[in-house]
């Protein structure tokens, strides 16, 4: 039995798309990636009728053009043409740099709990000012959320 064609599907399509614009529109580029795979994802498995499925490539590749011409995606992966209608090399595309970014973001985190652990602040609280402990002094919780005997 073949999968039913659900209009509304092209529409979360559409409205995905409109979600990466606006994290585009505020250089929240990793967050767009994410945006633009699920709607490319979803674009790849729904059946839907060709006029949606035409017009949903239309608003791929405009979307395509917007984000290899971002100022934001240009700095952080430099100059990339898409080509238009291909939704599966444009989804393992964005796979790739997805994936990219989270082992960044893995190797940035590793060196972070490195380096606290040379300095020997493994485990312990980040320093706080005197001020941070006031509630303390009437019995009252400070800024870690537990009694404290600064006060």
């Amino acid at each position: 039995m073949a999968a039913e064609i659900n209009r509304e599907e092209a529409g979360r399509i559409t409205r995905k798309l409109h979600e990466c614009r606006i994290h585009l529109q505020k250089d929240n580029v990793y967050s767009c990636l994410m945006g633009f795979r699920e709607a490319l994802e979803k674009m790849h498995t729904t059946r839907m009728l060709p006029a949606d499925e035409k017009k949903l490539n239309q608003d791929i590749n405009a979307f395509q053009a917007e984000l290899a011409a971002s100022r934001a995606f240009r700095q952080l992966y430099g100059p990339v043409t898409f080509k238009d209608d291909d939704i599966d090399t444009a989804l393992d595309f964005m796979k790739q740099l997805i994936q990219i970014k989270e082992e960044e973001i893995a190797a940035a985190m590793e060196s972070q709990k490195s380096d606290n652990a040379a300095s020997g602040q493994a485990g312990r609280p980040p320093e706080t000012d005197s001020r941070d402990h006031a509630a303390c002094r009437t019995g009252g919780l400070c800024n870690r959320e537990k009694p404290c005997r600064k006060g």
